[in-house]
């Protein structure tokens, strides 16, 4: 065996190698972002923006790790309260935007790197109408394991619900089909226990 041969082995021998975090068990947490791109459609009306906000929220869910992939499930309800929707009907996103989610990520070392996918439910009240859209929501994150019970990261999501609403015109009562959509992207803090 040549020297370098025998001097690249022992250097790889000797380097440690970052073991993976154990990310297996429940957790809960709060979140605080940012809510943009928001639309809310009603037929027969033209589309109106909903105004960027601040959120704040709360979440818990269970991983389960087999080698680097971690699979999980999380719930979170997040406060975007009277965020007002830019139309001339006075109209406000309600609070609580529940997001039901399925976790898929790849863990190297403290890091984990997820996508998300699941459901969510947003709800628009005004004086025409209270509508709730449920839908799909679509992201990914970022987590840091601080310790072996405390978690820092972020997360990007975008959801895109649908419902039904009765629309009050003053001089009839109609059902039209209605469009709740925002992404949000949030800081979050995590124990585990």
């Amino acid at each position: 065996m040549s020297f370098i041969k025998t001097l690249i082995l022992t250097a790889g021998i000797a380097l440690p190698t970052a073991a993976t975090a154990d990310w297996n068990g429940w957790y809960a947490g709060l979140s605080t972002g940012e809510l943009s791109n928001g639309e809310f459609g009603l037929e027969g009306f033209s589309d109106s923006d909903i105004d960027d906000a601040s959120t704040f929220g709360g979440f818990f869910g269970r991983n389960s790790q087999n080698g680097p992939w971690v699979f999980g499930f999380e719930v979170e309800l997040l406060s975007a309260d009277d965020t007002p929707v830019d139309s001339d009907r006075d109209e406000n996103l309600a609070s609580p935007i529940i997001d039901l989610k399925s976790r898929i990520g790849y863990a190297a070392g403290s890091i984990m790197a997820y996508g998300v996918f699941g459901s969510s439910i947003m709800s628009v009240e005004g004086p025409i109408t209270d509508v709730a859209g449920a839908g799909f929501a679509l992201g990914a994150g970022l987590e840091y394991q601080v310790a072996d019970q405390f978690m820092i990261g972020v997360e990007y999501l975008t959801r895109q619900t649908t419902g039904e609403a009765e629309v009050d015109l003053g001089f009839i009562t109609t059902d039209r089909d209605v469009d709740i959509d925002a992404d949000t992207v949030s800081l979050r803090a995590a124990f585990k226990f």
